[in-house]
């Protein structure tokens, strides 16, 4: 990531540091030469790293959200969103939607 003053990280920044998140950040932070370091990284070992596409878009990591964000109450199901401002909202979803 985009070296940045500690003091002003993202919440999602400051959350990943909170849970043991291996941050590597990287100076002057151009989006090309942090992708390139995150290649960089990633080959130094790729049998136990993962190279992910910026912003996660990637199948894996949407599937395990969506599992991640659906809850079972009963014979109903929710969705959870969590807002910018770090609050969660829940949702119910008919099965009919097929949330999938």
């Amino acid at each position: 990531m985009a070296k940045r003053s500690l003091d002003n990280l993202h919440p999602y920044q400051q959350q990943a540091l909170d849970y043991g998140a291996d941050i590597r950040w990287v100076p002057n932070g151009m989006l090309q030469v942090t992708k390139a370091r995150a290649k960089e990284y990633y080959y130094e070992n790729p049998k136990k790293r993962r190279l992910l596409p910026l912003g996660l878009e990637e199948k894996r990591v949407m599937e395990d959200i969506r599992d991640l964000a659906i809850i079972d109450i009963g014979n109903s199901k929710y969705v959870l969103v969590a807002n910018n401002n770090g609050s969660v909202e829940s949702y119910e979803i008919s099965t009919e939607e097929g949330f999938q």
